[in-house]
């Protein structure tokens, strides 16, 4: 499979794109928030993409931190030259 990075796909095979694919953005995962079974903070995480979690007091600062978490991981992939994994999740009721 060859991937690139920039949008000009007229360039030689650069890392971290599938080449007629869009990178995955922060906001293309389904994210799954929860309160600690302790009480002792809220977990943010996306789990398409392995180790990609936050804990944190609140809510808005466990998403928050769950942000840079994605982009750290995703410059990770990038430096790799593999894309970032698809956003494979279901949310179902049970």
């Amino acid at each position: 499979m060859e991937y690139r990075q920039r949008e000009n796909l007229s360039g030689p095979p650069v890392s971290g794109r599938i080449l007629g694919t869009k990178p995955m953005k922060f906001e293309d995962y389904k994210i799954i928030l929860y309160r600690q079974d302790d009480g002792s903070g809220w977990v943010a995480e996306i789990p398409a993409i392995p180790s990609c979690y936050a804990l944190m007091e609140t809510r808005e600062a466990a998403l928050t931190e769950l942000a840079n978490v994605f982009e750290m991981i995703s410059e990770t992939y990038r430096e790799k030259g593999i894309p970032v994994p698809a956003d494979t999740t279901e949310i179902i009721n049970a």
